[in-house]
C-alpha cells in the first residue's frame, strides 16, 4: 500500500473556529468562554454577605430553602394559581407528564432541517429525540438518538428539551414552537448545530429552572437532584422560607423571616424580576460572588455586572430585552422609576386569555384613565384597530423579527406611536462607558476604592466576552488588549481570582500572544486542576503550537473530566495521528463519532488511521458515510484507496 499522508486541518484555522464559538447566540446555553460564569467551584473567595443590610432575616447565608411544598401548606389558593403561570411551568420532568408526551407538543412527527432528518417518539413510556442522516437515496448513513428528560419552556412561546446521563445536562436539537406550531431546530441550532452536544450550563439554568448544584469542574454536570425544585419556584422570588416557616417574626408590621418583593424600595423590587429577565450583552459573576448567591431582598448588582454596548443594538428586538426596553419608556421615565414589572404583571397568576385584554387595560387606567390624560383617540377609531379596544395591541406590539427563531414578543417600549421608530434614552439608565471603553454598565457602581478596582476586573472580563463576538482580527486584538491591562491588575490585586487569571489567557489569545495565554492559563490549571475551561484551552493552544505531547496530555485530562464532549474526542484523536498512533487515534476518532457522527475531521483522521492498520473494508465504508455528509472532503481521501483498487 502506498504511504498515506496524514489528513488534518490547519491547528491555527481549528484554534480560531473553536474560540469563534463564544459569538454564537444560544437561548439555553453559552458556548465558549462564558460557560465559566457560574460554573464549577468559586473561583475566588466568596464576597462577605455582612456588609450587605436588609431587615429581612432571610437574605442571609445559611437560610435554608424549603421548597414549593411547604409554602403551599399555608398559600394553598396561591400556589395553585402560580402553578399556572408561565414561571411556574417553565421546567418539567419528562417522566412526571401525562401520557408520557412531549407537553403540548405532538409526537410521532418527523421534519427536514440542515440536511437532517428529525423525528419525535414515543415508547415504553419515554420520549426520545432522533437525528438522522441520509444519502441520496433516502437510506439512513448513521443516527443518533437520545432520551428526553426533562421538558424546558411552559409552552407559552416554545418548548425545547434536555437529555441527562450521569448528571451530565445537553440540549436536544430539536425544539417545539407553539406560537406556529411547528417543530423546528432549537434557538441557535440553525446557525450552528450542536447536533446533541450543546452543554447546559448553571447561567442558562438559572433562569430556566429553580435551582441546580454544579457537581464541581465541568461545565454541564449537576449533583443528584439535578433540580432542587424543576420550575422556578416561590423562594427565588422571595428568598429561603426556612425561618418563615419555622417561626415568622412581626416587626414594624413587616414579617421580616421572608421578603414581600411589593415592600422593598424600587431597586430592590427590580432587583428580584432582574435576577432573568434583565439580559444585557454580557452578564458577568462579581469577584468572589455568584448569581446562586443572591438572595430576594439584596441588590443584584452586588452580585452581577451587567453590560451593554454603547449603542444599544440589542435592546429593541430581544426575547429577553424587557427590563431594558421598559426603562427605555416614557411610562417609567415621567413616574420616576416606580413603574415596575409587578406594576402590570402579576407573578402569581397569569389571565386567562378571555380577561387579558380587560386586565392589561386596567393596568394602563390606572395611570392614564378619566381622571387623568385617557387616550386621545375616540372609541370607535380605537375598536377600528383593535376591535377588542386593547392598549397593548396599539402601544405594546407583538415584535416578530427577534432574536429567537419562529418566536414573537411584546415591544415594552410602551410607545405612544410604535409606527414611528423613536430614539432610545439610555434604556441602561445608569453608569456611562467605563474607561472609554464600548460598554456601559447596568447598575451604578459604587465609587469608593475597592468598589473601582472590582468593577474594573468586571469591565476586563466583559471586553473579552465582547472581543469574541467581533470577527475582524483587529477589532479582536483591540479588545484583548484593554482587557489584557485591565486583568493584568486583576490578577495581582487578588491572586486567587481563578476567573480573572483565567479569563487574562482568554485576552492575550484575542490579541494573538499564546505563549503568554498558556501561561496565564497554566498558572490558573495550579489552583484549579481539573477545571474544564482551563484544561480545554490549554490544549488547544499546545495542538496550535504543535506542541503534541503537551497537547495530548491536555486534552486526556479534559476528557476525564468530561468524557461526554464529542469534540475532546476528536481533538485526542487528531493529536495521537500526527504522533502516528494508529490504533490510539482510531479508538478516539471512534468514540467522538459515536458521540457525534457528522464529525468530519474525525471521520478523515479514522480513515487515515484504518488504512494505516490495512483496515481497507472499514476504511471505505467510513468514506462513503464522508462521501455523504461532505463529498469535496471525501474526494481528498478517495485517490488514496487507489493503490489498492488494482
Amino acid at each position: 500500500m502506498a504511504t498515506v499522508p496524514s489528513v488534518r486541518i490547519s491547528s491555527r484555522r481549528r484554534l480560531q473556529i473553536v474560540l469563534s464559538l463564544g459569538a454564537t447566540a444560544c437561548l439555553a446555553a453559552g458556548l465558549g468562554w462564558s460557560w465559566w460564569r457560574g460554573t464549577g467551584p468559586r473561583y475566588g473567595a466568596r464576597q462577605s454577605m455582612a456588609r450587605l443590610e436588609s431587615p429581612y432575616e432571610n437574605v442571609k447565608m445559611g437560610v435554608n430553602y424549603v421548597g414549593d411544598a411547604a409554602c403551599a401548606t399555608c398559600h394553598a389558593e396561591i400556589a395553585a394559581s402560580y402553578r399556572k403561570h408561565p414561571m411556574g411551568r417553565s421546567l418539567s420532568s419528562a417522566a412526571a407528564l401525562p401520557g408520557h408526551d412531549a407537553g403540548d407538543a405532538p409526537v410521532g412527527q418527523v421534519f427536514q432541517a440542515a440536511g437532517f432528518e428529525y423525528s419525535i417518539t414515543s415508547r415504553d413510556g419515554r420520549v426520545y429525540d432522533r437525528e438522522t442522516r441520509r444519502d441520496a437515496q433516502g437510506r439512513a448513513v448513521v443516527s443518533v438518538e437520545a432520551v428526553v428528560s426533562y421538558i424546558l419552556g411552559s409552552g407559552t412561546r416554545g418548548r425545547s428539551f434536555l437529555s441527562e446521563s450521569d448528571g451530565y445536562l445537553v440540549q436536544s436539537p430539536i425544539s417545539w414552537y407553539s406560537q406556529e406550531g411547528r417543530w423546528g431546530l432549537a434557538p441557535g441550532f440553525d446557525q450552528m448545530n450542536s447536533h446533541f452536544e450543546r452543554p447546559i450550563d448553571p447561567a442558562c439554568l438559572s433562569c430556566h429552572s429553580n435551582r441546580v448544584e454544579p457537581a464541581g469542574d465541568a461545565v454541564n454536570r449537576y449533583l443528584p437532584p439535578t433540580f432542587r425544585g424543576e420550575s422556578i419556584g416561590c423562594e427565588r422570588c422571595h428568598g429561603p422560607g426556612e425561618l418563615h416557616v419555622k417561626a415568622p417574626r412581626m416587626l414594624n408590621g413587616i414579617d421580616v423571616t421572608i421578603v414581600n418583593p411589593r415592600r422593598l424600595d424600587l431597586t430592590l423590587r427590580d432587583s428580584v424580576c432582574e435576577q432573568c429577565h434583565l439580559q444585557g450583552d454580557h452578564r458577568i459573576e462579581r469577584a468572589g460572588a455568584t448569581l446562586r448567591d443572591f438572595r430576594p431582598g439584596l441588590p443584584l448588582g452586588e452580585f452581577l455586572a451587567v453590560y451593554h454596548r454603547t449603542d444599544n443594538r440589542s435592546t429593541t428586538n430581544r426575547a429577553v430585552g424587557h427590563v431594558e426596553q421598559m426603562r427605555d419608556s416614557r411610562c417609567f421615565r415621567e413616574t420616576q422609576g416606580t413603574l415596575g414589572c409587578i406594576s402590570c404583571h402579576d407573578p402569581h397568576r397569569t389571565p386567562e386569555p378571555a380577561e387579558r385584554v380587560a386586565y392589561f387595560r386596567d393596568r394602563c387606567l390606572a395611570c392614564h384613565g378619566p381622571n387623568r390624560t385617557g387616550c386621545s383617540i375616540a372609541e370607535p377609531e380605537r375598536r377600528a384597530r383593535s376591535k377588542d379596544d386593547s392598549c397593548i395591541q396599539c402601544h405594546m406590539p407583538v415584535l416578530k423579527n427577534t432574536d429567537i427563531v419562529h418566536n414573537a414578543t411584546t415591544n415594552h417600549r410602551i410607545a405612544r406611536n410604535p409606527a414611528v421608530e423613536e430614539p432610545s434614552r439610555n434604556p441602561t439608565g445608569a453608569s456611562a462607558s467605563q474607561n472609554g471603553a464600548p460598554l456601559e454598565l447596568f447598575h451604578p457602581g459604587k465609587t469608593d476604592p475597592d468598589s473601582r478596582r472590582a468593577a474594573l476586573r468586571d469591565l476586563g472580563v466583559a471586553l473579552v466576552h465582547e472581543g469574541e463576538t467581533r470577527r475582524s482580527e483587529a477589532e479582536r486584538a483591540s479588545f484583548g488588549q484593554m482587557a489584557t491591562k485591565l486583568l493584568t491588575t486583576a490578577v495581582k490585586d487578588d491572586p486567587d481570582d481563578q476567573l480573572a487569571r483565567g479569563v487574562l489567557g482568554e485576552a492575550l489569545l484575542l490579541d494573538d500572544r499564546q505563549t503568554a495565554a498558556l501561561a496565564a492559563i497554566q498558572e490558573a490549571l495550579v489552583q484549579a486542576p481539573k477545571g474544564e475551561l482551563l484544561l480545554d484551552r490549554a490544549s488547544l493552544i499546545a495542538l496550535n503550537k504543535n506542541r503534541w505531547e503537551l497537547a495530548a496530555d491536555y486534552t486526556r485530562r479534559v476528557i476525564a473530566v468530561n468524557p461526554r464532549r464529542a469534540d475532546y474526542h476528536q481533538r485526542l484523536g487528531h493529536i495521537l495521528l500526527q504522533q502516528r498512533e494508529w490504533r490510539p487515534s482510531a479508538a478516539a476518532s471512534r468514540e467522538a463519532l459515536r458521540l457525534d457522527p457528522s464529525l468530519d475531521v474525525a471521520r478523515m483522521n479514522l480513515i487515515t488511521c484504518e488504512l494505516k492498520l490495512k483496515e481497507d473494508r472499514l476504511a471505505r465504508a467510513d468514506l462513503e458515510i464522508l462521501q455523504v455528509f461532505d463529498p469535496s472532503k471525501a474526494d481528498l481521501l478517495r485517490h488514496l484507496f487507489e493503490p489498492t483498487a488494482k
